[in-house]
């Protein structure tokens, strides 16, 4: 018996303990602060390719920056949280030009948000709010169509610091 719990908590550590792969890639975005998989010092810094092996979902909704609705694709901010071990409350978003805006942590399971990578099946660049865009459903929940959850929608993300 005790020789098998030993296993048990050897392989325990293994697994809760394990970091992320290095990217092969540039940097899409930079996760700090309260995390616990890390890939790169005390951060985890997630390429493309590891963004794209996450399930893909699809929102499809009416924005304030865009004429009709429109097709936005990406992982669940849910899932990306996961994937680093966030452990925190709060999200501070910070985009490419240095705009930065807090998030609670919570939204990811409440609203099911992306980090949309795509719009309309066109890869997202710095020039029209990618490489990420934090995507609400907006027309799922009266709420989500409001400016509180529009300020909260960061483009052009760069860095996400769990507090």
């Amino acid at each position: 018996m005790r020789v098998s719990l030993s296993i048990y908590f050897v392989l325990f550590l293994a697994v809760a303990g394990s970091a992320l792969d290095a990217p092969k890639g540039p940097a899409v975005v930079t996760f700090k602060g309260l995390i616990t998989q890390k890939n790169k010092a005390d951060t985890a810094v997630l390429d493309a390719a590891m963004l794209d092996r996450l399930k893909t979902y699809t929102v499809k909704t009416v924005t304030p920056w865009y004429t009709g609705a429109q097709k936005f694709e990406g992982p669940s901010l849910q899932d990306v949280l996961k994937l680093v071990g966030a452990t925190g409350k709060t999200l501070k978003i910070v985009a490419l030009n240095d705009y930065a805006i807090e998030v609670p942590l919570e939204d990811a399971a409440l609203y099911s948000p992306i980090l949309a990578r795509r719009i309309n099946g066109v890869a997202l660049t710095p020039r029209d709010k990618g490489p990420l865009f934090l995507v609400y459903p907006y027309d799922s929940k009266p709420e989500l169509s409001t400016e509180k959850f529009y300020a909260r929608s960061a483009w052009q993300i760069a860095v996400i610091e769990v507090l």
